[in-house]
């Protein structure tokens, strides 16, 4: 397994195998909240009948993964960010 911050490199290897997994570090720019499927639905359910908005949100597995920035921590994104497409 490789690593590397180098979005040249990402872009590369991800052009090379587009089914390739990703791992990302969290706790820094976004934590993760892994729940199983029922519980997310649910919890999906209850936030849209509250209007809020739920952010981004993922299923596999059986899982619903809630993504979010971690209380207290802006946004780092600039215009440079990942090549398109990443």
């Amino acid at each position: 397994m490789q690593a590397t911050v180098d979005t040249g490199i990402i872009g590369q290897w991800w052009a090379a195998r587009p089914e390739a997994s990703v791992i990302l570090v969290t706790g820094r720019v976004f934590d993760v909240l892994d729940v199983p499927a029922v519980v997310g639905a649910a919890a999906l359910a209850r936030i849209e009948e509250t209007g809020i908005a739920a952010g981004p949100v993922a299923e596999a597995g059986g899982r619903t993964l809630f993504f979010a920035r971690p209380a207290g921590r802006r946004s780092t994104r600039t215009s440079g960010g990942l090549p398109a497409g990443l």
